[in-house]
Formats: structure tokens, sequence, C-alpha cells
């Protein structure tokens, strides 16, 4: 079993064991509140001692290092949308992107030449899905927009929801 120091930030609440990076509200008032949809359990609390079930959080892309974060911007990927809030972000001096992508963490094809932009101008874009469970794809779809094109044009991926990739 690992330590808590190895195993870094926890989440403890109704038994369950969650790492930080992983863990989100998921009901407004009940005692299993919390629920890492992305990540699991990393143990449980079984007569009063921490049982391991699952290993350490691995680390994620860093954009804003967990400081300021006010020049970071988190746009949602949806049907029809343009590539504006993009331009405006990369126009108003953002230092990084967020993109909740669809899916597997697909960006539309609209929103690629201002996603190129960001990418030429040295800011950082991570995309992570918009979905709420579920890790971005890797290497399964090359077209324009999809996780293979993304990576071979430098954006970084995460497997956390869009507004804790934010903070990171």
């Amino acid at each position: 079993a690992l330590s808590g120091r190895q195993l870094g930030v926890c989440v403890v609440m109704n038994g369950c064991v969650y790492a930080a990076w992983d863990v989100e509200k998921a009901h407004t008032t009940g005692v299993d509140a919390f629920r890492a949809p992305r990540g699991g359990l990393i143990g449980e609390v079984n007569e009063m001692r921490f049982v391991q079930t699952g290993g350490p959080v691995s680390p994620y892309p860093k954009i804003g290092g967990g400081g300021d974060v006010s020049s970071v911007e988190l746009i949602r990927c949806v049907s029809g949308a343009s590539d504006v809030l993009i331009r405006a972000a990369v126009e108003g001096g953002a230092r990084g992107l967020v993109i909740e992508g669809l899916g597997g963490g697909h960006v539309p094809p609209v929103m690629m030449p201002a996603l190129l932009d960001a990418l030429q101008r040295n800011m950082t874009v991570v995309v992570t899905s918009r979905t709420g469970s579920g890790l971005p794809l890797r290497a399964m779809y090359q077209a324009t927009g999809a996780e293979i094109y993304l990576r071979q044009h430098g954006v970084l991926f995460s497997r956390l929801s869009g507004p804790k990739a934010r903070i990171i």
C-alpha cells in the first residue's frame, strides 16, 4: 500500500477515498455527493483504516500552475459553434486555453484555424472531454479536430473536467 504522502491530496467522504484531482461534486446534498467519474476510488475506509483499491494519480498538463488563472480561458465545444470565443481569447491576451471537446475530446473543424493560431502564438492549449466521465481518446481518429490531429499540432490532453484543468 502507498502512504498518504505518495497518494497526494485525497478527499474522504462516506467511507470512500478519492484523489483530489479526480473528485467532483455530483449531488447537492447527498452523503455520497462526491464521485470520481474519470478516475474511480483509490481506497476505502474499512474498520477505521485505509484500504487501498486503486493507484496514485498520474500527472496532468499544467497551464495556470495553481496560481492566477485569470488569463486561462475555458471554452466548451458545442455542435454548430463558431471559432469566435477562441479568437476573442487569443486577441484578448489569454495565456492559455482549456477546450472542453466533444465526445472523446474532439474540436469541431470550424474552430481549428483559430486554435492553430493560438498554438502558433505559443499559447498552451489543453483539451478535455465535456462528457463528465471517461477519458479523452489518444489514438483513434485522425480527422481535422480529432485527437491525433490535435496532438500532432501540440495540443495537450487532460482527463480532468474543464474547470479543474483550468486551475492546474
